[in-house]
């Protein structure tokens, strides 16, 4: 029977002696209810964002059989305080269950702690005195034993729950260490059937108890992560998983070799599996977690009905993993895996779930790399044509939905549905009551508004709502979790105020990422480089030459310091800005002297076996440059600047496909223009002919209006289609 209630010892007459019912473990069917339910842990997949297989299942209430102890009239109080005490704990125990079960964790956990307190409180040395025979005084101590464990397994959820991972921790390892002497004391003692079962059933509350440490610990870290802490150290830490996780499986796979209800024991090690999973997940050793999620599903698939929600959380995991690794080939098995997920565990947890969402996503992300957008704006229409979007978190759903849609529509170039779609979204945030998930969706959403309409052209109403965002943010009194949210808002608004030939505000909004960036990151970041190079970009175009020298120089410091996490490549092309600054400057000897050194950094990182390739648009205007220089009249040496020219159009001949036209025309016609000017017009003019062949004719007027005379050879050029004519137009040009 279930006991729920205190019941009193009662007095009979069996000869002489009264007897004192008292609870005891048993190997009859009733003891079985020390099992717990399959799912003792919670499972957790993706790296960065959480997603939960449920929450820990506390015990069933626990069902005891009663065992009369004879005893004489001396004995009779002492024993009954025992009995009352332990009678008394196995009630608080089920109302602590009952509690837990209802979400009254705070009820649950004073419950769980008195029962604790009377279990300590029985006199286990009166027991050993009154109790006759050591068989019987083995039952009783063997229930004390076992109900105090799964009572500390259970005080342990209750902090889990209450996400005090430190806690849970505690006292798991608490009933670990108790149950630990208890086994090794059974080990020691006389192996009849009530003691195998006994063994059995601390065995098997030790393999929950591993894998819920092991849980609290992963849990922990993971918390961790989300409040910032490095994923180095987060993959540290999470190593010392392994060995309560591995200790775990051990467990139910010896619980389940000597017990009959083998699908219970599956199922539980199964969610040992799938947590090492996670584990491997973490480090990034994503062929090992593919491997657990897979073991995981195989005993979830014979332990469990086909459309268990358990087993839909294997298909997400292991979707999750093998995306993962980045294998383009396996990307459709990953789709099957989260449409699977989607199919099994939709019906049962609704659309609106946020795990359903988020699979949808995923599936929609995959659909778009696949080229196949039709499917991923079917499957978002699919789901958000659902009635289930009623209640504030269902809302929330929609809202992540239809960002997603929007962004489909985007890369259809159905900017006006996009837009469309944005609004409705919108308009859903503006109904709720602000949270901070409802923040991040406004400041995504007017950012996301403000893009579109760039696209558009519309450069006026994007600035209105690109300062929406900003205003949002500045008006929060904690601004620290929108840091780099509020430098890509400043970077953005720089962009648009660019595209209105607004330099002036342009260069003050990226002044405010630098400097938001510099405090965020650190000032020897790699990406405030990136920042710095913008800048100083944008400040060349003012004409604010002193003050973009300055930070294409902060910008070569960071990316010399940082030269592990950046590229050499990334350091040439500041140096080429530099060099670039000193000819506006007409500082030609700096120029060229920087000049120099961005062409042996290309020529080192196109030499034969070097992983990091210069772009070949890159060398072509480095070595264009230095000719051009040579070229200007403050030099007058412009003999010195032909080999460049030419090792310039040799790189254009041989990229042809993939440079841009208008650089490979300028490069030839830099070419003919020098031979031109130097009395060899015929020579030059076989130069302008070969940039329209292999580059295409130059449609813009203004090149060949300010070209001047030369410009006539261009157009004769353009027109010329037969090699044998150009000593002909050379002629009439």
């Amino acid at each position: 029977m279930e006991f729920l209630s205190e019941q009193q010892p009662r007095e009979t007459s069996r000869g002489n002696k009264p007897y004192v019912p008292i609870l005891s473990f048993s190997s009859s069917g009733t003891s079985s209810s020390f099992l717990l339910d399959s799912k003792e842990a919670i499972c957790l997949s993706n790296s960065r964002d959480v997603f939960d297989e449920g929450t820990l299942a506390f015990s069933s209430p626990i069902h005891f059989d009663l065992i009369e102890i004879h005893v004489n009239q001396v004995e009779r109080y002492r024993l009954e305080q025992c009995s009352n005490r332990i009678i008394r704990a196995a009630s608080l125990f089920n109302t602590g269950i009952s509690k837990s079960r209802e979400s009254d964790l705070d009820s649950a956990k004073k419950c769980f702690c008195q029962a604790l307190d009377h279990l300590h409180d029985v006199d286990l040395a009166s027991l050993e005195c009154i109790i006759p025979t050591v068989a019987m005084r083995h039952h009783v101590l063997v229930t004390i034993s076992i109900l105090t464990g799964i009572t500390l397994l259970n005080l342990g959820h209750v902090e889990f729950h209450q996400s005090n991972f430190t806690e849970s921790s505690h006292f798991y390892h608490q009933c670990l260490d108790h149950l630990k002497s208890l086994r090794l004391g059974l080990w020691n003692s006389n192996q009849s059937e009530m003691y195998q079962e006994a063994i059995f059933y601390s065995s098997y509350i030790m393999a929950a108890c591993l894998n819920c440490i092991g849980i609290s610990i992963l849990k922990k870290e993971i918390t961790e992560q989300q409040e910032g802490a490095e994923h180095d150290l987060i993959q540290a830490k999470a190593k010392s998983c392994f060995e309560y996780l591995k200790a775990s499986i051990t467990l139910y796979e010896e619980c389940s070799r000597y017990h009959e209800k083998k699908m219970t024991f599956n199922a539980n090690m199964a969610t040992a599996f799938n947590n090492l999973g996670r584990v491997y997940f973490i480090m990034d050793d994503f062929v090992q977690s593919l491997e657990c999620y897979q073991v995981c599903l195989n005993l979830r698939l014979t332990s469990l009905p086909a459309n268990h929600l358990d087993i839909s959380v294997s298909y997400f995991n292991m979707g999750q993993a093998l995306q993962a690794l980045g294998q383009e080939e396996d990307i459709e098995e990953v789709l099957d895996h989260y449409l699977t997920f989607l199919a099994i565990a939709a019906p049962t947890l609704g659309y609106a779930d946020e795990s359903i969402v988020k699979a949808v996503v995923l599936a929609t992300d995959i659909y778009t790399s696949l080229g196949n957008l039709e499917e991923a704006e079917s499957i978002l229409h699919e789901y958000l044509s659902a009635s289930a979007f009623t209640s504030p978190d269902a809302l929330k759903s929609k809202v992540i939905l239809l960002t997603t849609l929007s962004t489909v529509f985007a890369s259809q170039q159905k900017l006006e549905d996009s837009l469309e779609t944005l609004v409705q979204a919108r308009d859903l945030i503006l109904t709720m009551p602000e949270d901070d998930f409802l923040v991040h969706c406004y400041i995504a959403n007017s950012s996301n508004i403000a893009m579109i309409l760039t696209r558009n052209g519309d450069y006026e109403k994007a600035l209105v709502f690109y300062q929406r965002a900003l205003l949002k943010i500045n008006r929060l009194e904690k601004q620290e979790p929108f840091l780099e949210v509020l430098i890509d808002l400043h970077l953005n608004v720089a962009d648009v105020y660019e595209g209105m030939e607004d330099i002036s505000h342009a260069i003050t909004h990226l002044k405010r990422a630098v400097a938001i960036a510099k405090n965020f990151h650190g000032f020897c970041e790699y990406k405030v480089s990136t920042y710095l190079n913008r800048l100083g970009l944008l400040l060349y175009k003012g004409y604010k030459y002193e003050s973009a020298l300055s930070c294409f120089f902060e910008c070569l410091n960071i990316r010399t310091q940082t030269i592990s996490k950046g590229t050499k490549s990334q350091i040439t092309s500041v140096l080429y800005n530099i060099a670039t600054v000193y000819r506006a400057t007409g500082e030609a000897d700096r120029a060229l002297e920087v000049l120099f050194k961005v062409l042996d950094h290309e020529r080192e990182l196109n030499s034969e076996g070097n992983d990091e390739e210069i772009q070949p648009k890159d060398h072509i205007l480095t070595l264009r440059s230095i000719f051009e220089i040579y070229a200007d009249q403050s030099v007058a040496t412009p003999e010195k600047g032909i080999e460049y020219l030419l090792e310039a159009m040799r790189m254009c001949r041989l990229h042809k496909d993939t440079i841009d036209a208008s650089l490979g025309r300028s490069v030839f016609f830099s070419l003919g223009d020098f031979l031109t000017s130097s009395k060899k017009a015929a020579e030059g003019f076989k130069y302008y002919c070969e940039g329209c062949e292999l580059f295409g004719a130059d449609t813009d007027t203004n090149v060949i209006v300010e070209s001047g005379g030369n410009g006539r050879r261009i157009m004769l050029a353009q027109m010329c289609t037969d090699k044998n004519m150009y000593p002909l137009h050379a002629a009439a040009a």
